[in-house]
């Protein structure tokens, strides 16, 4: 019988407390082993212990993995966990992180050194903070909630937060001043770039200016304004200026003087000076001019000092006139409806070398324009702002003009009734339009009278303002227009020529013909071939009428003419007879149409017994309108003889 060597248990205990920090290599896993025989030990062993896989922060069971001890040895293995621990993250908060008071932290920045596995700042989360405060200061950058995961614990290294001086613009209003010998104002200003609800209650001090107090600009400086702890302040200054103090300076009211004599020295009071002050020097004057008239009184060279300004009240200065005597010119006169002369007159008293030169305007007169004497008056004339005029008047005359009536030249046909006989003036003035009495005014010509030129004679007229010419006119009777028409006449080709005639249109007066009547005539005769011929009119005279003689037309017709087929006859299966026609109505020895219609039929020499037309196309001449009328052609039966053929039989035969 066979005896067994069975395989002996070898106890393998895989050893406690194996680890590894996050993101190193695995060691080889140890472990002890007992059960050796025979002097074996553990150097018989191969393969080595594995573990349940994963690299991040954690426990891992150590399993047998591919441990043998050989063909004599079964293996009983107790198994240990293996340990992955935290790796350190250094994180180092970066220096110099700072924010101007008032402003929003930033996020706080820093280092992270340590990173394993490919890992980088990505997985880092959460953020740095800082201790509390918002006033300037420093302040400790703490680890806050930053947090590397699950596989790093944090080294920290801080660093101090700085809160700065936030800058507040301060600017001094613009504008700000007082009256000379007031006391200074407070000075205001602006302020702009408060935080943190801050307003111009944290500012203590107040802004001051560069001494002094006589008029001028003054800088304003910040004083000793201050904005606190929290703040660093941007000033901008302005000036502060003090005004000038008003003096009121009245000018005295009434101070005049007459024309050419030297200005007085103008007087005035005033209010306003300060201090027992009493600063005065120069004096007023006055718009420049001698004329009549009033000048203001201007502020001259007065002067208060330079510390005072003057309110000036002014009021005028008067020059008054100097009389001046002007007298009309005699014997001044026009004649009636000419325009005014300019009135002539003399002057004395000017003063100053002023002369005739100054004066404007013009003498006038008194209203009218009828014939006689009129009143010169001062009218418009002036002798300027510097005089007043004594006027002496004159008489102004008015003459008769000299007034032309024409009788107007008129004309008229002949037979016309005469036109309104009508004159016109020449010389007529001042809107007239007719004399006062119109003269009378006819002539011999009556609406019978022959062509020729007759007297339009004026008798009369009269009036105050004229002297008046009369000129007598001339009526020209002239020709009277008459058309005489001869009348368009037809006829009918072959026929004689109907009678000539001829119409009047514009005979007048009764008359019922021309004294010598025109001869009327046309080139057209009996044998005349169709189409138009001219009637006209030749010569015709009347002292009285311009004759126009209008031609007339002869129109002469187509004859109406019959071209007849002649009926024919023939026996069935003959030759057609010739075809024949027939002409009714041809005149002037005409025998046949210019161009013969043609003729023809539809029987044959085969057509059966019956009757067929014979019928007429065409056929033209231009003095005929034609007129086509068929005939017939009869086709008649032809004789025929039927006759029995003679037959013999024998007797006793049939037939």
């Amino acid at each position: 019988a066979d005896f067994a060597i069975t395989l002996k248990t070898l106890v393998v205990t895989a050893d406690a407390n194996q680890i590894k920090v996050y993101g190193a290599a695995d060691p080889i896993f140890s472990y002890s082993a007992n059960g050796f025989e025979n002097g074996d030990d553990a150097s018989i062993l191969t393969g080595a212990l594995t573990r349940v896989s994963g690299e991040n922060v954690g426990s891992y069971a150590i399993n047998q993995g591919n441990l043998d001890a050989g063909e004599n040895y079964s293996i009983n293995y107790t198994g240990a966990d293996f340990v992955i621990t935290l790796k350190t993250l250094v994180v180092t908060a970066d220096a110099n992180q700072t924010k101007a008071y008032g402003a929003s932290d930033p996020i706080f920045t820093y280092t992270a050194n340590g990173f394993e596995n490919g890992d980088d700042a990505s997985i880092l989360t959460g953020a740095l903070g800082r201790t509390s405060g918002e006033n300037v200061g420093n302040y400790a950058i703490n680890q806050g909630n930053l947090d590397a995961g699950d596989n790093y614990t944090l080294m920290y290294t801080g660093a101090d937060f700085s809160i700065t001086e936030k800058t507040l613009t301060i600017t001094a209003s613009p504008s700000q001043q007082k009256v000379y010998g007031q006391v200074d104002p407070i000075f205001t200003y602006t302020a702009s770039g408060f935080e943190n609800g801050d307003d111009v209650s944290i500012l203590t001090g107040a802004l001051a200016r560069i001494s002094g107090e006589n008029v001028g600009n003054y800088a304003i400086n910040q004083g000793n304004l201050d904005a606190g702890d929290n703040y660093t302040i941007s000033y901008t200054g302005a000036n502060f200026a003090i005004t000038l103090k008003t003096v009121v300076v009245t000018a005295d009211q009434g101070q005049t003087k007459v024309y050419g004599k030297t200005d007085p020295i103008f007087t005035y009071s005033l209010s306003g000076f300060e201090n027992g002050e009493f600063v005065l020097a120069g004096a007023l004057d006055r718009v420049p001019g001698e004329n009549v008239g009033t000048y203001s009184i201007g502020l001259g060279t007065l002067d208060v000092g330079s510390n005072y300004t003057i309110d000036y009240i002014g009021s005028v200065f008067t020059i008054v006139k100097k009389a001046l005597q002007v007298t009309a010119g005699t014997d001044q006169q026009k004649v009636y409806g000419e325009s005014d002369p300019i009135f002539t007159y003399t002057v004395n008293g000017f003063e100053n070398g002023d002369s005739a030169s100054i004066l404007t305007g013009a003498l006038d007169r008194a209203a009218g324009q009828d014939v006689g004497s009129y009143a010169i008056g001062k009218g418009t004339l002036s002798a300027g702002a510097n005089y007043t005029v004594d006027f002496a008047t004159a008489d102004f005359v008015i003459t008769r003009k000299v007034l032309t009536i024409t009788a107007g030249n008129k004309s008229k046909v002949y037979g016309d009734p005469n036109p309104v006989l009508t004159f016109t003036y020449s010389g007529l003035v001042n809107g007239e339009t007719k004399v006062a009495t119109e003269p009378g005014i006819g002539t011999n010509a009556t609406s019978g009278s022959n062509v020729g030129t007759y007297p339009i004679t004026l008798t009369g007229g009269a009036d105050q303002n004229y002297t008046i010419t009369l000129v007598n006119g001339t009526l020209t009777i002239g020709q009277k227009d008459l058309m005489i028409t001869a009348e368009d006449k037809s006829k009918v080709y072959g026929e004689t020529n109907p009678a000539l005639t001829f119409t009047y249109s514009g005979l007048v007066n009764g008359d019922t013909k021309v004294n010598a009547e025109p001869s009327i005539g046309t080139t057209a005769t009996q044998s005349s071939n169709v189409g138009a011929y001219q009637i006209s009119l030749i010569g015709g005279a009347d002292p009285n009428y311009a004759i126009t003689l209008v031609n007339g037309t002869l129109t002469i017709g187509q004859k109406v003419l019959t071209v007849t087929a002649d009926d024919k006859s023939k026996v069935y299966g003959e030759a057609n007879p010739t075809l024949t026609f027939a002409y009714t109505g041809l005149v002037n020895g005409d025998t046949k149409a210019a161009v013969e219609p043609s003729i023809s039929t539809t029987a044959l020499q085969s057509s059966a017994v019956g009757t067929y037309p014979i019928a007429l196309t065409q056929g033209e001449d231009q003095n005929y309108a034609i007129t086509l009328v068929n005939g017939t052609l009869t086709i008649g039966q032809k004789t025929l003889t039927i006759r029995a053929d003679d037959k013999q039989k024998t007797y006793g035969e049939a037939n």
